[in-house]
């Protein structure tokens, strides 16, 4: 009997493990994927704006990102001399 326990708790451990791995890989893969959505955006980002040239490229981006940061930050991305009390001002 005592054997039997042993190699039950055995079984338990290593089929732990491998889900693990499994869950590992899984997150890799999603990283790896991700990373090549990102890319697969930026060309075609390019492509559709025909945008040739890296510093301008660069640029691009850094605006991209800029706006959804400030889209992320809505409060943030306001000028303070644009707000009234608790309410925006009309332009």
């Amino acid at each position: 009997e005592v054997g039997g326990k042993y190699l039950e708790k055995d079984e338990e451990h290593i089929s732990e493990l491998n889900r693990k791995e499994q869950s590992s890989k899984k997150r890799w893969r999603e990283r790896d994927y991700e990373e090549r959505l990102r890319k697969t955006e930026s060309i075609a980002y390019l492509k559709i704006n025909n945008i040739e040239n890296k510093s301008s490229l660069i640029q691009v981006l850094k605006n991209k990102h800029k706006d959804q940061y400030h889209r992320e930050n809505k409060v943030n991305s306001i000028p303070q001399d644009q707000w009234q009390g608790s309410e925006l001002k009309d332009n």
